[in-house]
């Protein structure tokens, strides 16, 4: 019992600024990257995108569930930092 999921995680759009430029300065930019969890553990993640608020990962990955790991009932999340 299994899945074998095949995932491309593209691009991101207007992120949030959280890369200041000191003390008293207003976020910028940030250096996004996404994590990609399932039932608690982390399968990859992407290249990091220095300041860069639309970033362009093309990251293409392959999750393989086996056993106890296959829950079809859970979500798969993609964290974006």
């Amino acid at each position: 019992l299994g899945a074998e999921i095949d995932l491309t995680i593209v691009s991101g759009r207007n992120l949030v600024a959280k890369d200041g430029g000191g003390l008293f300065s207003k976020s910028k930019s940030s250096d996004p990257y996404v994590r990609v969890i399932f039932v608690g553990q982390e399968y990859g993640k992407t290249e990091v995108v220095k300041k860069d608020l639309n970033p362009t990962w093309n990251h293409t990955m392959k999750m393989v569930l086996e056993g106890r790991r296959f829950r079809p009932d859970a979500d798969i999340i993609l964290s974006i930092w």
